[in-house]
Order: structure tokens, then sequence, then C-alpha cells
């Protein structure tokens, strides 16, 4: 078949993707001009906006996934994390943000963030250009391998949400972006300051725990770290590990970025370090299960999403109409099966008499059925006079 559109009164020959293109690129102006028209109607409320990204800062759980920080050069650096700029975006209104694939080859990917004022016509982007590669352990070592399917779209989408971030914030006032990144930090502080108050030991060993079984990082190391004794943590310094905690969980950072893989050099770990980490030595079991559980939960969801996706591939059965009628005699242990009209399913409870029959067989069948039930049950040993 010709992917061919023949003009006839320009007798021009137009393919089928142009026109597909055309189409798809009036589509896209008429959606950006009815955004901007809608923008235009309907204009931000700066003061709202700022008094709705305030009431945001001030939840616990999205201040800990608004901020970022990582070791660099014997500095920390810090920012807006991409949640932060997208609930700002979120609130400031009428701002278009999305993630485009450039193009991508055998060797490399080129995304682009962008992030348009709908009001204002400001439009910026962001762009990234990496290898289509990613780090696997294999015999211990560390090699760059080709990425699945999986992996290449969360690399994509993790690169790609760093260039959203980025054009979103050059958008927004640098002034009310300094401002929600300290409500942040006030916030997580004061929910440390809260948990530390009501069970400060229940904190300690928590937090111990958690870097031990994720990242290998043993209570003196934390100590190290911290520059003091465990017991003797502040509010400030909790809320800093449990960032440090997700930055090394989220692949920003690595364990030798904040913390001395060998053992620290310098005063002895305090006996509170200590009996942490006996504890959490003297536990191997518990991890080793927590470990096999986790195994086990993760194959049997591999299994059941195998099992989904086949039986959405395979054609759905259609079920058979019934075809008999499950018969059950009170006081007796028979239990018979007749056959039926049509769609008909029914099942006796009892039959005491032809009465019964009747009435359970319904008005509408009972003429096509009346002579057909008398004589099965007559071979079944249950005596009925004569029908009415």
């Amino acid at each position: 078949m010709s992917n061919k559109l023949e003009l006839h009164q320009g007798h021009t020959a137009v393919s089928a993707r142009e026109v597909g293109a055309h189409a798809a690129a009036a589509a896209v102006e008429g959606q950006i001009k009815g955004a901007m028209l809608l923008a235009r109607q309907f204009p931000r409320d700066e003061v709202t906006a700022t008094l709705r990204m305030t009431a945001a800062t001030k939840r616990p759980g999205f201040a800990e996934a608004a901020l970022y920080s990582f070791p660099r050069g014997g500095t920390t650096v810090s920012g807006p994390s991409v949640n932060l700029a997208r609930e700002m975006a979120r609130c400031w209104g009428n701002l278009d943000h999305r993630i485009e694939v450039v193009s991508m080859d055998a060797d490399w990917v080129h995304v682009r963030g962008v992030c348009w004022d709908l009001e204002t016509n400001a439009r910026v982007s962001s762009d990234a250009k990496f290898k289509r590669l990613i780090q696997r352990k294999r015999s211990g070592q560390t090699q760059w391998v080709e990425p699945d399917e999986r992996d290449l779209r969360e690399m994509v989408n993790r690169h790609g949400a760093m260039c959203v971030r980025n054009a979103i914030l050059q958008l927004m006032p640098p002034d009310v972006t300094e401002e929600l990144q300290a409500m942040c930090k006030k916030t997580l502080s004061k929910a440390a300051a809260g948990d530390i108050d009501q069970d400060r030991d229940a904190v300690l060993r928590s937090l111990a725990a958690a870097f031990s079984a994720h990242h290998g990082v043993t209570p003196p190391m934390l100590e190290h770290y911290l520059g003091n004794a465990l017991e003797a943590i502040t509010a400030e310094q909790l809320a800093d590990l449990r960032g440090v905690f997700t930055a090394i969980r989220d692949g920003q950072a690595t364990r030798a970025d904040y913390f001395e893989v060998a053992k620290p050099k310098g005063a002895a770990p305090t006996q509170q370090a200590t009996d942490l980490e006996a504890k959490l030595a003297s536990q191997p079991a518990l991890d080793e299960g927590q470990k096999a559980t986790a195994e086990a939960a993760q194959a049997k969801l591999l299994q059941a999403r195998a099992q989904a996706t086949a039986a959405e591939a395979a054609p759905a059965a259609e079920e058979p109409p019934p075809t008999a009628m499950e018969v059950r005699v009170v006081g007796s242990e028979w239990v018979g099966e007749l056959p039926v009209l049509g769609s008909l399913a029914v099942t006796l409870a009892a039959i005491d008499d032809e009465d019964a029959v009747i009435d359970m067989l319904g008005k509408d069948t009972r003429a096509g059925a009346e002579a057909m039930y008398e004589h099965r049950l007559r071979e079944m040993g249950i005596e009925i006079g004569d029908s009415e």
C-alpha cells in the first residue's frame, strides 16, 4: 500500500507522514494558544501562591524531600530538590514544565527540561547529554553496561527531572526559593527536636540500625561525622543525618563522601556507640531473615506480574452456560443433577412435594419443565401427586 496522498488540483504528492506531522503540530499549537488565553484570563495571585508554598514547607514529609545535599571539595552543596521546584510550579500556577527527549542513539541520550510561563511568555530550557550506560557490580567489580528498558527509563527521568528543576527555578523569584529552603530546614529541625524529646534512645537506635543495615555505617562512624557522642546529638544534627541518609539512598552521594570507611581515628567511641554497634552485630540472623523475606516478596511480586501479563495477553475464556440443576433432598445424602431448559440454573434446597418444585422453577418455566421434572423426580424415589 502506498503512503502517498495525491492532491489532484496541484498534482502534488504528500506523504502520510508529513500530513500526520502537520496535524500534530497544529494540535500542539492549538493547545498552547488555549493555555495562554486561559492564563491571561485567570492570572496568578503571587501572594496567595506564596502562602501555599509556605504551607507546604510545614509538612515534615515534604520538607525532608524538598532539599538535597552532598559533599563536594571539602564543603557541602545543598539546594532545592526537584520536589520543591515542582511544588513551587504547582502553587505559582500558569507554568508549563515538561521533559523532552531531544535525541537518543546507541551511545548518547540528550534530554531537555522546559518551563514556560504562560502569562509572561518567558521560556527557559535546560539540557543534559549523557552516555547510555549504567554502573553494575559484577564479580566484585564495578562495570559500565548497557541499560535495559527499565534502567534506561529511570535514567532519562532522573536526568530530565534535574533539567526541569533548573528550568523552573530560573523562572521563580530567587528570594522566594531561599525563604522556602530556610522554612524546610526549620521544619526538619522542629520535627527532629520533637522526636528527640519524645524518645531519644529510640531515635538513636532506629537511626543507627538504618545506617548500618542500608549503608554499612557503624555508630562510631556516625560519631566521627558529628564530632560528638551520639547521646549528645542535637535536632540540627539529627535532621542533617537524615538528609545524609536520603542522599546516599537516592544515589546523590556515596558513603565515602560523608564517612571514613576505615576505622575512624581520634577519640575512642563512646560506650553508647559501642553498645549500639555490638547490638547490631549480635543480630545477623534477623538481618538475614529480613533479607530472605524481602527476596521472597520480590519473587512473589515478579511472579504475580508475570501471571498478570500472561492473563492480559491470553484471550478471555467464555464461561459455558449452565446446563444442570442441582437438587438436594432433605433428609438424604443424595445429590443429583437435572438438565435444565436454556440458561436456567436453579438450586433446590428442599423438595417435599410437587408444589415446591413448581415454585422453585417459576411460572415461566412450569409448562415446559413440569413433565420432565416429574419423571426425573419419580426416578429419584420422590412420590408426587398429579400436576395441577
